[in-house]
């Protein structure tokens, strides 16, 4: 087991922010003290924070579900189950990664997704959105890209970043979006869709 001491790590306003967070064992140690843990933190599930997926309870790492990350393998299955797993927790992609994605994917409710200047290559054919963002969800440091064909039917098809559902007219609210690049192949599309 490793010692964490919360005088010794990341204020909680750093969380968020994607370069504040070097390596899973200080970002543990971050969520530790802002917790309020007491001075040391011990925990046998911390034996080797740098390669355990079960390092922490609020930490999802998409590296832990070996997407290939090369932009032109599909890695739709590896960051749909990763994100799925992060519902409510914070999912941390690998380093200038690009993603290759092949269907619409959705960010639950009270989610963060730390980019990690890593790339959601959206590459879809139709009527389908990109990512769906929920209730207060967080994004940061990461690029969103549509290269899809043939979309059709309402403004938020193959819109990389989606905020509510059109047809009905249901809203979120809560969202943060930080340091995020949006590309959009669809000549007359929207970069990012609010209802």
């Amino acid at each position: 087991a490793i010692d964490i001491e919360p005088g010794s790590s990341l204020s909680a306003e750093e969380l968020v922010s994607l370069d504040k967070v070097p390596s899973r064992r200080k970002f543990i140690g971050a969520i530790a003290a802002a917790a309020g843990v007491g001075a040391v933190l011990k925990s046998q599930s911390i034996v080797d924070a740098g390669t355990s997926s079960s390092a922490s309870p609020l930490l999802v790492y998409l590296a832990d579900y070996s997407p290939a990350g090369n932009g032109t393998t599909d890695d739709t299955t590896p960051v749909s189950t990763a994100l799925s797993d992060a519902a409510g927790k914070v999912l941390v992609l690998e380093e200038n990664k690009t993603y290759k994605i092949t269907q619409a994917l959705t960010v639950s409710n009270n989610t963060t997704i730390l980019g990690k200047n890593s790339t959601l290559k959206f590459v879809v054919s139709g009527a389908v959105r990109n990512l769906e963002l929920r209730d207060n969800t967080v994004i940061t440091n990461l690029t969103i890209e549509n290269a899809g064909s043939s979309p059709t039917g309402a403004g938020d098809y193959q819109c990389p970043i989606v905020i509510g559902y059109y047809p009905s007219g249901a809203g979120y609210s809560g969202i943060t979006i930080r340091d995020v690049t949006i590309i959009n192949n669809r000549s007359n599309g929207n970069g990012i869709f609010i209802t």
